[in-house]
């Protein structure tokens, strides 16, 4: 654990780093730990472009959830959305914020903003190992960093996560916590399968019928024993393996990212606003100008081309945010309606990449 520990030490220029079974796992012990150290508040404030694991994270960690609107032009969380929700919620002690799909959020504006109103701040770099914001790496900024080495993620190692901060007090608040987790469950792998089954299963019905959100709202205690545990010997030893391919892993998802922005010239695809040398993307995420994502979707698809939709606008599968006012979320509301995800895994050929982006092509000239 100690070699892993201190690596990601040294990558973030970070003082203290504490492993955990998963990132929503470092959610959950940063949320016990700043609890303890000073903070105030029942609510956190996140974008409703986001994994389900972080509002997760969020109630487990006894917090309410406050969602806010994203910047479309990077997909992260805006600002000003964020300065409309303190205007609107009392009671609420810090943020977390995500540098989505690799896009590193401008974490300056928010690190300003909690400053000026007593909040902590949490920096979610789950899917942005290797991404740079002002030539600092993404990883060390806010009172607590955490990074997730599950499925999918930039190193995959199966599950894992990881939490770092400079606070002396606040480490001795994690090292607690830490020691309080439970191991991992002996049915963690049918509980990951049922999930996703419920998930997938779940989420077309819920854009026939918006009401049908309400499904989600038991999901987060039901599958709570999924998110939290310690860190496990297998986990670390395939972080501990994936750890020298980093570098490559970087220039490779650059690599095809750049691809994608070169060949997919089409009038009805939005590219994001981003300079690709500084951020490792978790996919390729772009928008469709058209209203027909989900029959573009389908058709590359069937055309054997990995493609997703993720994610939609999640506040109103939680009690807090249905709370909210709808329209606090029109940005989101869009995005979720026109989002495309390319896949950029290192382990897939460069004319994978190729293929994917002329089929897409295809599809939306015959589609005209």
């Amino acid at each position: 654990m100690k070699n892993v520990e201190e690596w990601l030490k040294a990558y973030t220029h970070r003082r203290f780093c504490f492993m955990t079974g998963r990132g929503t796992a470092a959610i959950y012990v940063a949320l016990k730990a700043l609890s303890k150290n000073g903070y105030s508040g029942k609510k956190v404030i996140i974008p409703t472009i986001i994994s389900p694991s972080v509002p997760n994270s969020v109630l487990y960690g006894g917090y309410k959830p406050i969602f806010c609107d994203i910047d479309l032009n990077d997909f992260n969380m805006s600002f000003r959305s964020v300065e409309k929700i303190l205007r609107l919620e009392d009671d609420v002690a810090g943020m977390i914020v995500p540098h989505l799909y690799g896009y590193p959020a401008k974490i300056e504006r928010f690190l300003k903003i909690a400053s000026n109103n007593d909040l902590f701040v949490i920096e979610d770099a789950a899917q942005a190992m290797g991404s740079e914001y002002k030539g600092q790496k993404v990883g060390s900024f806010g009172q607590v960093s955490i990074f997730s080495f599950g499925h999918t993620k930039i190193l995959d190692c199966g599950g894992g996560g990881a939490l770092l901060t400079d606070e002396n007090t606040l480490a001795h608040h994690i090292k607690k916590e830490i020691r309080k987790l439970p191991v991992r469950p002996t049915n963690f792998k049918s509980l990951e399968t049922l999930y996703r089954k419920l998930y997938y299963s779940l989420y077309p019905l819920t854009k026939e019928n918006e009401e049908l959100d309400r499904l989600f709202l038991p999901l987060p205690q039901i599958f709570k024993k999924m998110y939290i545990f310690r860190v496990t010997r297998v986990y670390l030893k395939a972080i501990a393996r994936e750890i020298p391919k980093l570098e490559f892993y970087i220039k490779k998802r650059r690599e095809y990212a750049q691809t994608y922005c070169r060949l997919l010239k089409h009038k009805h695809i939005i590219h994001p606003k981003y300079k690709h040398w500084h951020w490792t993307p978790w996919r390729y995420t772009f928008l469709l100008k058209t209203n027909n994502q989900d029959m573009v979707t389908e058709r590359v698809r069937k055309k054997g081309i990995h493609i997703s939709n993720w994610y939609p606008p999640v506040h109103r599968w939680y009690f807090s945010g249905r709370k909210q006012d709808p329209q606090l979320f029109v940005r989101a509301k869009y995005f979720g309606k026109h989002v495309i995800n390319l896949w950029v895994d290192p382990s897939l050929p460069k004319e994978y990449i190729i293929r994917s982006a002329n089929v897409l092509l295809n599809v939306l000239e015959e589609m005209e």
